[in-house]
């Protein structure tokens, strides 16, 4: 799998962007509550997370095909709603396992209620990665392709 600036650029954009929805609105959401430090830790750990599965994992091709199932053009808004689908499954079962993990990992006996955890905040994990990639991708490929010099249609 070649990796180019363009991936490079545009998956650490759409890492940040997941991050910012996923440690601010999963922690309130769970009543956990949400402190700078909290954040300030997750944010960082989760980008670098982030950026490493989709940039060394091959989820955006895998997610490409998913939405080619559906005879959808790629170049259309359509198909990357589709596509993310599949991508947001396997972003946010990683990313909200290993988060729940992180947030926990210093509560005495959390092992035994991590599982409950992480299932309990999926379904919103789920839904704020397939969201938050494609507010990251919509405006993370013009302005990738504004910072490499790339025609905006090419």
């Amino acid at each position: 799998m070649k990796i180019t600036k363009f991936d490079v650029l545009l998956n650490a954009w759409v890492s940040l962007i997941l991050n910012i929805f996923l440690n601010t609105i999963v922690p309130i959401a769970n009543g956990t509550g949400l402190t700078l430090s909290s954040f300030a830790s997750s944010y960082v750990l989760g980008v670098i997370i982030g950026f490493i599965l989709m940039t060394f994992l091959p989820i955006a091709p895998l997610g490409n095909k998913f939405g080619d199932l559906f005879k959808l053009d790629r170049r259309d808004i359509k198909h990357q709603l589709v596509s993310t689908v599949l991508v947001a499954l396997i972003m946010a079962t990683i990313m909200s396992s290993f988060m729940t993990w992180w947030g926990m990992k210093d509560v005495p006996g959390y092992q035994d209620f991590y599982v409950a955890s992480v299932v309990a905040s999926y379904p919103l994990s789920l839904f704020l990665t397939w969201l938050s990639q494609n507010i990251g991708l919509c405006t993370g490929i013009p302005l990738v392709k504004k910072a490499l010099g790339i025609p905006p249609h090419a």
